[in-house]
C-alpha cells in the first residue's frame, strides 16, 4: 500500500530543502513526488528521533540529579 504525503507549500523548505522541480500549478496543496515523499519520511522521523533523544536525556539526567 502506498500512501501519498501531501506537504503544503509552506512547509515544504522545511521537509525538502529548497524546491527542485518547477512550481506546481496548484499552490495551496501540491502531491510531492516518490523522492519528496522519501526525503521528507526520513527527515520527520530524523527529527522525531531526535526529539524524542533530547526528552529522555532530559528526564533522565533529571532523575538521577534528585530533581
Amino acid at each position: 500500500m502506498v500512501t501519498h504525503i501531501h506537504i503544503p507549500n509552506r512547509l515544504r523548505p522545511f521537509f525538502l530543502g529548497p524546491p527542485t522541480n518547477p512550481p506546481c500549478p496548484n499552490p495551496p496543496n501540491c502531491p510531492a513526488t516518490p523522492h519528496e515523499e522519501a526525503i521528507a519520511i526520513m527527515r520527520a522521523m530524523s527529527a522525531w528521533s531526535q526529539m524524542t533523544r533530547q526528552i529522555l536525556k532530559t528526564r533522565f539526567c533529571a532523575h538521577i540529579a534528585g530533581a
